[in-house]
């Protein structure tokens, strides 16, 4: 691509200069198997979007292609729920609520803090995630997940 010569660029500025960028990452090869980070997260080309202690199957609700920002691109899908798939997940949670409500502080704490202890086990992967699907750059999509 002309973007990739180092004349034209150093010729170009401003909006330009941007728009030959933009260019220049679309240009990429951009599909779900460039990240294997996400198969690390456990993470498919195609999830369901919606969990009340499982992850829901048969979902009624639209498709919805995830588009990372810096390139334009498709990095996966998510089925959304609708309003009855909604429904059964705040009836699953009203069920469970009390018993939560009536979970000891330092129990309720560890589970916290084994929520954390994962989170910072998979802070890499994680980041990448947060930095794929916000544009951001890999330092800041780590300090997210921190």
């Amino acid at each position: 691509m002309l973007c990739h010569s180092k004349q034209l660029w150093n010729g170009l500025s401003g909006r330009k200069a941007s728009k030959c960028a933009q260019l220049a990452l679309r240009s990429l090869s951009t599909t779900f198997s460039d990240y294997p980070f996400l198969s690390e997260l456990g993470l498919k080309e195609e999830e369901n979007g919606v969990y009340d202690g499982k992850w829901q199957q048969d979902l009624s609700g639209p498709l919805n292609t995830q588009v990372s920002p810096a390139t334009g691109q498709p990095i996966g899908k998510v089925r959304f729920g609708g309003r009855r798939d909604y429904e059964r997940c705040t009836e699953a949670m009203a069920k469970v609520k009390a018993d939560w409500a009536e979970t000891p502080a330092p129990v309720r704490g560890e589970v916290v803090r084994k929520i954390g202890d994962k989170l910072r086990e998979y802070r890499e992967p994680l980041g990448k995630l947060v930095s794929l699907e916000m544009g951001k750059i890999l330092p800041e999509g780590i300090g997210e997940v921190q």
